[in-house]
């Protein structure tokens, strides 16, 4: 066995590739490529520049031990290895190891999905400049880099510098092709991989870099698709990409294409802006194939880069001003002030945003709202709302309360409760009545909307119907009222002026009792199922909301109205202004809005 052992074996340097190390081997004791190959790996074969290395067992073998260069660490040190491992499932891991372990280096870029990716390593062989000088004055010699090799590394993760692309290839090589040492007469052949770049892309790039060598420089964890796969939907749901339950695919892959288009020239696979869409999409969907780890290395920064508010997309044309924003959380003290300072654009159209997610970070509010609406949408309530929810389960609060106290919907609440593992009490109002009485309650309503259809039935009659199909849905199938049919569908114009007709009537008779500002679209729209259809057909409805608009008055200017005079009355009854009075006096909800903030806080300042 001792006989075996290797007389001589360079040193291993830092970061160095099995590649390198061999050409220094055969280069110190100049031996040719077919002996220096008989020696390590007990006979001749190909040795990958910058890919994976088999037989490296049998390697370790013919090296003392004293050396400590066991077949683990030359697989962990030397080969990319760590870096695909990382994002495949621990069976093919353990398989890919046992591969180049073997010498089965032919099936290994199969097993740890590298063969069927569209990003490729580099085509040459990679270098920094100010790497080589280091290792110049560290150890007296040159070497390549494994990190320099990586696919979609054009930037040195150390120094933040252009690689050098030298005149050895790295992909498309004989069985026969003999390696090479990194020498001074190399390095003075090379050239920039790159001639010029943008600041933008070279800060993605240097992130992709750094991304890249932590993903080499540790040995993989154990990959879980489904927990990383949530993860990232966390993330999301998190950055305010929802939809309900569901994550807006589009409003994401339109943002990750914005970002990655200044670096899709210089990385081969991500053009064009489809096939980013398409490739990074599997990443939070459920998908049985294993992105490129380039592809993981892109979506975190991606999300840091949203997280920490600094991207570029961020400075994109928008009329949602310059910052900070106002909190608009009901339960926190700082309620309406100008806390916000992180702000996500989420929609664009024709090149403008149309929607963004604002983020408090004192009491961890999130809500989305767009330019032309001042409606917010909460995405998450924050510590304060989950603290009170806490304490009003305890104290026994029913959920009419609750809603009430914490400015939520029910659905809300007890989706939250869920989520953080709290009952929530059952009000003695919410005791169900017997089936036979939901059966009788359901005949009456049907007769009463004789004329309706099965979406407008269903709709205005959402918790009994809920009821029915929970404890009889073969009785609810043969009763519910027939589909509106193809041919029977509603003719909007015919509709709009009836709509149109009925809302001038109302609305003289409403201006003969009442003021104009009492006048609302609730209100002339109230009665039959007008205010169904209404509600949801403003396009389809163009007559009578064009009447509704002249005859109403908007939300903006009933604030600006009564919030104008609740500050007159308090300043003439000598009342110190105060924000909470304010809303009290002018009757505006405790639920903050945009509007109602903006005028609060231009007559505390004035």
């Amino acid at each position: 066995m001792v006989a075996s052992l290797l007389s001589y074996v360079p040193e291993l340097y830092p970061d160095e590739t099995f590649y390198s190390f061999f050409a220094r081997y055969r280069r110190d004791l100049r031996l040719s490529h077919m002996r220096a190959c008989i020696e390590i790996f007990g006979k001749e074969r190909f040795v990958s520049p910058s890919g994976m290395q088999g037989r490296l067992e049998h390697a370790a073998k013919r090296i003392h031990p004293d050396r400590g260069l066991t077949v683990e660490r030359l697989i962990h040190e030397t080969t990319p290895y760590n870096y695909y491992a990382s994002f495949v499932s621990p069976e093919r891991a353990r398989l890919g190891f046992a591969q180049l372990a073997a010498g089965d280096d032919r099936h290994v870029a199969q097993t740890l999905s590298v063969a069927r990716s569209t990003i490729k390593p580099p085509t040459n062989l990679q270098l920094c400049l100010k790497c080589c000088a280091e290792a110049q004055d560290n150890h007296s010699d040159l070497y390549w880099r494994r990190s320099h090799q990586l696919p979609g590394v054009i930037v040195c993760s150390t120094h933040r510098t252009i690689l050098q692309k030298s005149d050895l290839r790295a992909t498309g090589l004989s069985p026969y092709e003999p390696s090479f040492a990194l020498s001074n007469s190399i390095i003075h052949r090379s050239s920039p991989a790159i001639e010029s770049i943008e600041p933008t892309a070279l800060d993605i790039l240097y992130k992709i870099a750094k991304f890249s060598a932590d993903l080499c420089s540790r040995p993989p964890a154990q990959y879980m698709p489904e927990i990383v796969k949530e993860g990232y939907r966390g993330r999301l749901r998190d950055l305010g990409f929802t939809h309900g339950s569901l994550i807006t695919s589009a409003r994401v892959t339109s943002l990750i294409a914005a970002y990655l288009a200044p670096i899709a020239p210089f990385i081969s696979g991500l053009c064009p802006d489809d096939a980013i869409k398409k490739k990074l999409h599997i990443l939070w969907v459920e998908e049985a194939r294993s992105p490129h780890p380039i592809r993981h290395i892109l979506f975190q920064i991606f999300l840091e880069e949203l997280e920490g508010c600094e991207t570029h997309l961020l400075r994109s044309d928008h009329s949602f001003g310059d910052g900070p924003w106002p909190c608009l959380n009901p339960l926190a003290d700082h309620r309406g002030e100008l806390r916000i300072t992180k702000m996500v654009l989420h929609e664009f159209r024709d090149g403008k945003a149309i929607k963004a997610a604002f983020h408090c970070a004192d009491c961890g509010y999130r809500y989305r709202r767009t330019a032309a609406s001042d409606e917010v949408d909460v995405i998450h309530f924050g510590g304060l709302f989950d603290k009170r929810l806490s304490e009003l389960i305890r104290s026994k609060v029913s959920i009419y309360g609750m809603e009430r106290l914490l400015y939520a919907t029910r659905a809300r609440i007890q989706s939250r409760a869920q989520e953080l593992g709290l009952s929530l009490l059952r009000s003695s109002t919410h005791s169900r009545i017997p089936l036979s009485e939901a059966k009788l309650k359901f005949k009456a309503r049907l007769a009463r909307d004789s004329d309706a259809n099965r979406s407008e039935f269903c709709s205005k009659n959402r918790r009994l119907i809920r009821r029915l199909r929970r404890d009889d849905p073969e009785w609810l199938e043969a009763h519910l009222p027939g589909p509106l049919m193809p041919g029977n569908k509603r003719d909007w114009q015919e509709a709009d002026t009836q709509l149109a007709a009925l809302i001038r009537r109302r609305a003289l008779e409403q201006l003969s009792q009442f003021p104009r500002a009492r006048i609302t679209a609730r209100s002339l729209l109230a009665e039959d199922n007008w205010r169904q259809i209404g509600l949801r057909s403003r396009e389809k409805l163009p007559e009578s909301w064009a009447l509704i608009d002249d005859l109403s008055e908007s939300l903006e200017i009933f604030h600006e109205r009564s919030l104008t005079n609740a500050a007159s009355v308090m300043i003439e009854q000598g009342i110190p202004l105060c924000k909470t009075r304010m809303r009290a006096l002018a009757r505006v909800s405790p639920v903050a809005n945009p509007i109602a903030e903006a005028i609060i806080r231009r007559h505390l300042e004035a």
